[in-house]
């Protein structure tokens, strides 16, 4: 594994481009790096993990070699750190002075003296290598661009001009095909399985915050404000499917077997312009 560290820079000098949704991006500039290798540490009759830290370089002015480096992981990871005798077992890689630093517990590293460490594959550092962007076609550096859907690789500029990071899943998405959710911004595959558009006012939101009135979903906006509760199906509707009956204001489906006059139920109602009445309120 390879460990960096960067500083802010300028487009001329820096070579790392960084950017966060809604903000704007930054270039950074390399000012230190080394190997990390894992290993293990064998002893009471157990195997433990730890990490070998070899050739660390640091740009002139600044504190970012080795030892610093080791300090910064070995913190961050609430381990320890000592220097040792670094041997490659099998000589495939160079080991600055043949030493190096063993990050890991305390109480594992205290008496280990040197470590052998057996590299298989030494080919070139990922700063190296090359690969074309998917989207504009220019080529980065494999670590300046970012995997989305479909092991797509985009640049850090594709990346801020085209891709939008959905507010849901968190998974970079087309910008072109985000959809405002309730104010959010969704890849349309959220925006499809997880929200809905409200049938009155035609925006979209979180399938958790509608309420169905009718056969239809509105959000809780409109359903405060225009949908009716009939007091004897206690399902809602909106104004156009609720009419009155003997002062009530029911659902048309309460209200087909009710006179639309006195209230009362009715087993066969008399359809009268489209309402019911029973034979004795019936306008004949």
């Amino acid at each position: 594994m390879l460990l960096r560290t960067f500083e802010p820079s300028t487009p001329e000098t820096g070579y790392h481009f960084d950017c966060l949704p809604g903000e704007p991006g930054r270039w950074y500039a390399g000012v230190g790096r080394c190997f990390l290798i894992p290993a293990y540490v064998a002893g009471d009759g157990d195997h433990h993990d730890v990490i070998v830290m070899i050739n660390g370089y640091s740009r002139d002015g600044y504190s970012h070699d080795l030892l610093h480096l080791a300090r910064l992981v070995a913190t961050a990871e609430g381990l320890s750190y000592r220097k040792v005798t670094v041997r490659d077992q099998w000589r495939r890689i160079y080991v600055n002075n043949n030493s190096g630093y063993l990050i890991g517990p305390w109480e594992v590293i205290s008496d280990v003296r040197s470590v052998d460490i057996h590299i298989t594959n030494s080919g070139r550092t990922p700063s190296k290598n090359k690969r074309q962007c998917d989207s504009c076609g220019l080529r980065w550096e494999e670590e300046d661009l970012t995997a989305i859907e479909d092991n797509r690789a985009i640049c850090p500029e594709c990346l801020r001009i085209d891709y939008i990071r959905c507010e849901r899943c968190e998974e970079w998405a087309l910008r072109q095909m985000a959809t405002d959710v309730a104010g959010e911004w969704w890849c349309k595959h959220c925006a499809d399985t997880h929200s809905t558009t409200c049938a009155n006012c035609d925006f979209r939101y979180p399938r958790a915050y509608v309420y169905k009135v009718g056969r239809k979903y509105w959000c809780e906006s409109c359903y405060d404000r225009y949908a009716i509760m009939c007091p004897v199906c206690r399902r809602s509707y909106a104004p156009e499917g609720i009419c009155g009956v003997d002062g009530q204001m029911l659902c048309w489906d309460c209200a087909h077997n009710r006179c639309a006059r006195c209230g009362k139920e009715v087993s066969r109602p008399l359809k009268i312009d489209d309402r019911p009445y029973c034979r004795q309120c019936a306008p004949v």
